[in-house]
């Protein structure tokens, strides 16, 4: 993890395409919340062979998910983002298992 200490991890029950529990992390900033994958997903797509492609950006913004150099970022309230940010990684490993 390349984030700084304030941060805490979140385990998610859903599973990924390795057959690991998705996690990511998350802050408190003021009265709402930052999550972010801290580059995760994206390393693991590239490390599988694949490139972000059209599709993959279209299930990020679908879940209202932005990149900021290669991570992937929500910003809002704790219960929404968790589980907008869960989904769309979720959506991406569905995708790639496909391929």
């Amino acid at each position: 993890m390349n984030l700084p200490d304030n941060w805490i991890i979140i385990r998610t029950l859903y599973l990924d395409r390795h057959n690991d529990y998705i996690q990511f992390y998350a802050k408190q900033v003021n009265d709402k919340f930052l999550f972010s994958d801290d580059g995760e997903t994206f390393q693991d797509v590239e490390q599988g062979g694949y490139e972000i492609d059209q599709k993959i950006l279209e299930i990020l913004d679908n879940f209202g998910i932005e990149i900021r150099n290669e991570t992937l970022q929500i910003y809002g309230d704790f219960k929404t983002c968790k589980e907008k940010l869960a989904r769309a990684i979720k959506a991406i490993n569905d995708y790639i298992d496909t391929k």
